[in-house]
């Protein structure tokens, strides 16, 4: 008995990825897989009354991409609740961001937050950041922060430094750093890393159920629609709703693979919620830890200092401490790490950490990732 494919692609180049670089002209998809790559002639006796026939007319056919790393559900829900900032949004100078940010300020009741995401400095005909002054402009009456396209990098309006209690006597917090005008010694409205968290402790505002949903849904056939078929994807709670809603609703376009947040695995431990956990579609694959900042905010944590920043070799966004017991905790419930360490001195700490993991607690196929790694030296690509 012959078991028809649902789908038969021919008159195709499809590029196989095999050993010995061939080229296919037809293949055969049975539930969702491949089951036959060949000549048509090879194909032709699993087309059945049902089968659909795709005639691609001699084009290339490529496997599906993988994308190891983005944040993908996190976009979606941001662009139905901040400010774009964007150059595609039509952003190219500070008085741009002034402009879009009052409209918005301007619709929203006064003492309430406005947000503003994907600032890039380097795309502004300034070639700088704007300052807690200039975002005074837009408004007194609304704390005010703008975070920039890599999401290390914030600024804030005085309304938003005012409530935090932020002046200049404010030292930098653990993993963080406020920058301060070097004249008066007052902070001028830009947060590195965990200097956020003084402004915002309970973090981000949470997204409705209905915004991560239609958010994710929209990014994700975005990838699908670009030849993505996987993601890994950082989630908060917020993100891993949105996944389970569309996969429970039979709205998930593409694979999703998923890293939790650290501090989400002692509570998803006590709901029996482990490593491992869900299908081909959707399933939870490790956690995410930050050791550092990013190149473009000039806070990854590197040996050498940068150079329009002479004096500064970026910020280490834990302890080694935490870093240690956090980390440990994860790896006995058996998670996967996946890291943020992008300068030297932060992927040398982490490398210091695996190390021991593996040590006391030996796995034969750890996959433990760093996520950026991207200033290194001979000395790491050795170890």
């Amino acid at each position: 008995m012959v078991l028809h494919a649902d789908m038969v692609v021919k008159n195709a180049k499809i590029i196989t990825m095999d050993a010995e670089g061939g080229i296919a002209g037809a293949l055969a998809v049975k539930h969702g897989r491949i089951v036959a790559v060949g000549d048509e002639s090879e194909v032709q006796d699993l087309v059945g009354p049902e089968t659909e026939t795709l005639d691609v007319g001699d084009r290339v056919v490529l496997p599906g991409l993988i994308d190891s790393h983005a944040h993908f559900m996190d976009a979606g829900s941001s662009r139905k609740m901040y400010v774009d900032l964007s150059q595609e949004a039509g952003i190219h100078s500070i008085t741009d961001i002034q402009e879009k940010l009052r409209v918005k300020a301007e619709g929203t009741p006064k003492g309430e937050w406005v947000f503003g995401y994907q600032e890039d400095d380097s795309k502004l005909k300034e070639k700088r950041h704007p300052t807690r002054w200039e975002l005074d402009e837009v408004s007194m009456k609304h704390p005010i922060l703008v975070t920039t396209v890599g999401g290390h990098f914030w600024m804030a309006n005085s309304k938003a430094l005012e409530m935090a209690g932020v002046t200049k006597d404010t030292p930098d917090p653990v993993g963080g750093k406020f920058d301060r005008d070097p004249k008066s010694g007052e902070p001028n409205g830009h947060l590195h890393e965990e200097a956020y968290d003084v402004l915002r402790p309970d973090g981000p505002p949470e997204p409705t159920r209905e915004q991560s949903f239609e958010g994710a849904k929209e990014i994700l056939e975005e990838c699908a629609a670009a030849g993505l078929t996987c993601v890994y994807d950082l989630v908060y709670r917020s993100e891993m709703r949105a996944a389970i809603d569309l996969k429970n609703s039979g709205d998930l376009p593409i694979r999703v693979r998923m890293d939790v947040t650290i501090d989400l695995i002692d509570e998803l431990d006590k709901l029996g919620v482990y490593r491992g956990l869900g299908d081909d579609w959707l399933r939870i694959c490790g956690v995410k830890f930050f050791f550092d900042g990013a190149i473009s905010a000039r806070t990854a944590a590197v040996s050498e200092p940068y150079l329009d920043k002479p004096d500064f070799y970026g910020v280490f966004a834990t302890t080694e401490e935490i870093a240690r017991d956090t980390l440990t905790n994860a790896y006995k419930k058996g998670y996967r790490i996946s890291a943020h360490a992008n300068g030297d001195r932060a992927i040398d700490l982490y490398l210091n950490i695996l190390e021991d993991l593996q040590r006391e607690f030996p796995r034969d196929d750890p996959r433990n990732r760093d996520i950026h790694c991207t200033v290194i030296n001979p000395g790491i690509v050795e170890r």
